[in-house]
């Protein structure tokens, strides 16, 4: 049985992160800072993140480079980032929100450091407040 999805759009994040997953023509491979590696379309990357546009544009190494290391934010963070340019959703928690904020800044993701800062609005009480 196929799946029904509510858009063009949902289904294309869905099937893209599947390709993904699967290491299906997947061309740059993401270095995380505990040697783990997570495989990716550089086409996919480029489209949704201006920070990579730059870097595959540049004519430096990384132009050309088929593993990228990626040491300046933790690899679950990475990991929680690289979904969220498949998917554009993100699973924001009290626990990751600070470090995927952090990564924003790092990757320059306007909307989703927006979507981070309505996630802190919303969950700001007398403990983390202080």
């Amino acid at each position: 049985m196929q799946a029904c999805y509510d858009s063009h759009w949902e289904q294309f994040a869905t099937y893209l992160w599947k390709l993904r997953e699967d290491q299906t023509l997947t061309d740059v491979t993401l270095k995380l800072s505990d040697g783990s590696l997570v495989p990716c379309h550089k086409v996919v990357l480029m489209a949704s993140c201006c920070f990579f546009r730059a870097m595959f544009r540049s004519g430096m190494k990384e132009t050309s480079e088929l593993e990228i290391s990626l040491e300046h934010c933790s690899p679950d963070t990475i990991r929680l980032i690289v979904e969220y340019l498949y998917t554009g959703e993100i699973a924001l928690t009290v626990d990751n929100v600070q470090d995927v904020v952090m990564a924003c800044d790092f990757f320059r993701l306007i909307n989703l450091k927006q979507k981070c800062e309505v996630f802190m609005r919303g969950h700001i009480d007398a403990i983390n407040c202080g």
